[in-house]
């Protein structure tokens, strides 16, 4: 069993760190040589240097060793972990394989930690690979490894600001067996585009097969398809071991006229606990801008922004963003029988 002070390497991954304190769940904090922790589960730590009990000091290996003697300890720790056993099991040469997200409270889900999961619910290992886009449209890496069999592996526990981070991300995975022969998996490359609205909703995370807490999470199965939230109902991209199937599309479809948008705070977020009134503008401003970006290619296209009357705050910074920041797009108000005094229409140019 691991304890506070030991030294220990990743099993799944490079680096490693000093122990610095034993959490619930199977887990533990590393410090790493560089100051930052890392949550990790304790399974996934190989023991390099362990503290003396009797002085709380690492065990450290006389200075006289030869280096035969340390090639030796180091041959020893490399068996032990090899003799670690990941076990087949029935049903597994499937390949199931996907993302979760997991939050600490899912009852404060705007102000919540979310641990960030890898399963690997099949008799393969995998490489993998997992990245971001960035807003030059080229990709930065977050993630890669090897992920044993049946594994369920903690890459990192995410602050609810970073999570505009995670928005666009992309993973490939490369599936074998090292013991014996197997059917060779087709290479999974999957994009998925998870908006960050997403986290702040109680029903995004629902009973899984992996945790005993509400889960996000994504199937990888389906290779070469995107998962867009913005698009998609979320109930159709969650999964219980199930095989997702492609969202296909197929003739291009008529651009719709107008697009509705409504930025009423009850149809943005299922719960405004905790936020402030400005909290509230904030989220409904940003919802509005990442609207216009997500159409910025659609010239011509009529967005409705649906804001209300009420005191005229939401429609007065929108005008002023439209004066300033997006001055060559058109605006008026929407119309009266439809919509009162309440809507402004805008025209992507």
């Amino acid at each position: 069993m691991l304890k506070k002070g030991d030294r220990i390497r990743f099993l799944n991954t490079t680096g490693g760190g000093i122990v610095s304190e034993i959490l619930d769940k199977g887990l533990v904090k590393v410090t790493d040589d560089e100051g930052f922790d890392i949550p990790v589960l304790a399974r996934e730590c190989v023991l390099v240097e362990q503290v003396n009990e009797e002085n709380n000091l690492p065990t450290r290996r006389p200075e006289s060793a030869s280096s035969d003697a340390r090639s030796q300890v180091v041959a020893q720790e490399t068996k032990k972990e090899e003799e670690i056993v990941f076990e087949e099991v029935p049903d597994g040469d499937e390949l199931c394989v996907a993302l979760a997200f997991v939050p600490e409270d899912v009852k404060k889900l705007q102000t919540t930690t979310f641990d960030w999961y890898m399963v690997n619910d099949s008799n393969y290992h995998l490489y993998y690979t997992i990245s971001s886009k960035q807003d030059d449209g080229a990709y930065a890496l977050l993630e890669n490894g090897l992920l044993h069999r049946n594994t369920t592996f903690l890459l990192r526990t995410i602050g609810n600001e970073e999570l505009s981070g995670y928005e666009r991300l992309y993973v490939q995975v490369m599936a074998f067996k090292d013991d014996k022969n197997y059917d060779v998996q087709q290479p999974l490359s999957v994009h998925l585009h998870i908006r960050p609205i997403s986290f702040l909703k109680l029903h995004s995370f629902g009973d899984n097969d992996y945790f005993d807490e509400p889960a996000m999470v994504f199937s990888l199965n389906a290779p070469e398809q995107e998962y867009d939230l913005s698009e998609v109902d979320f109930s159709k991209v969650m999964t219980h071991k199930e095989r997702v199937q492609p969202v296909r599309k197929s003739q291009p479809q008529k651009r719709p006229e107008v697009i509705e948008v409504d930025l009423h705070i009850n149809q943005l977020l299922d719960t405004t606990a905790g936020l402030t009134p400005s909290d509230m503008l904030a989220y409904q401003l940003k919802v509005f801008e990442e609207t216009l970006a997500a159409h910025k290619q659609s010239k011509g296209q009529k967005i409705v922004f649906i804001h209300g009357k009420g005191n005229g705050t939401l429609r007065n910074e929108i005008l002023k963003l439209l004066k300033h920041k997006y001055a060559s797009y058109p605006y008026q108000d929407a119309s009266f029988r439809e919509y009162g005094f309440g809507a402004t229409m805008i025209t992507i140019r």
